[in-house]
C-alpha cells in the first residue's frame, strides 16, 4: 500500500532547502551534486509529481546521507573543534574518493 502524501510549495522549503545544503559536497553552498540516479529515474516515469519524488528523497537520498555524509560530517566537526588538521584532511581525502 502506497502512502499518500501532500506537499506544497511552503512545505517543501521548510526542510528541502536544509536537506540540499546539508548534503552539498562543498557545504553550505547549496544543491546537491549528485543526483543519486534522479535522471534516469524521472526517464523511467518513477518519478512524476510531488509525492513520488518525496518517496525518491526518502528512501534513496536519506539513507545515502544517514549512512556516508552525515556521519562524516560529524566526524569533520569534532575534528575541526579539537583543531585536528591531520584528521580533517584524512577525512576530506575519504570523502573526496567515495
Amino acid at each position: 500500500m502506497t502512502e499518500s502524501v501532500q506537499v506544497s510549495e511552503a512545505s517543501l522549503g521548510s526542510w528541502l532547502v536544509p536537506l540540499l545544503q546539508t548534503s552539498d559536497p562543498l557545504f553550505p553552498t547549496g544543491s546537491y551534486a549528485h543526483s543519486l540516479g534522479l535522471e534516469e529515474i524521472v526517464q523511467m516515469g518513477q518519478v512524476k509529481e510531488p509525492q513520488t519524488f518525496c518517496a525518491y528523497l526518502k528512501d534513496r537520498l536519506v539513507p545515502y546521507l544517514e549512512n556516508l555524509e552525515l556521519p562524516h560530517l560529524k566526524f569533520l566537526y569534532e575534528a575541526a573543534k579539537a583543531q585536528d588538521l591531520e584528521t580533517l584532511m584524512e577525512l576530506d581525502f575519504e570523502l573526496g574518493a567515495m
